[in-house]
């Protein structure tokens, strides 16, 4: 699992410890990876880019460091949707599309195989060619 710093843990980390417990496993929480907010300049290249086409979660940790950054710059979600309208919103899979909600984003597609990220981008190619 990761060591969440500067964020909220996601609920799906300690849910999935718990599962195992449950499931009569001996879960031992082992820092593979950092997950961290990237400072308060990270939303800066969104700010500044032209309209993208569309953004992409894989994590709740993401969708909370996009937040902070944006306030950070002087922005906020509802002020970047408005300002791109057309731009779609994709989660990786139904746990991060869950998580992005939870964080006030409305999801506009959800990747149904999530093993490798193929089943957001065939998302994001179904939604595109049927706008």
């Amino acid at each position: 699992v990761p060591a969440v710093v500067c964020l909220r843990e996601p609920p799906v980390v300690p849910g999935f410890l718990s599962w195992l417990e449950a499931a009569g496993w001996v879960a031992v929480r082992a820092p593979a990876y950092v997950t961290c907010w990237a400072g308060p300049r990270c939303a800066e290249a969104l700010v500044d880019a032209a309209a993208p086409d569309a953004v992409v979660f894989t994590s709740t940790a993401e969708v909370e460091g996009l937040l902070k950054g944006l306030d950070a710059a002087g922005w906020s979600w509802p002020r970047l949707r408005a300002r791109w309208p057309r731009m779609v919103v994709a989660a990786h899979g139904p746990v991060t599309a869950d998580g992005v909600r939870r964080l006030g984003i409305e999801v506009d597609v959800v990747g149904a195989r999530f093993s490798s990220f193929h089943g957001v981008l065939d998302a994001l190619a179904a939604k595109l060619e049927s706008d």
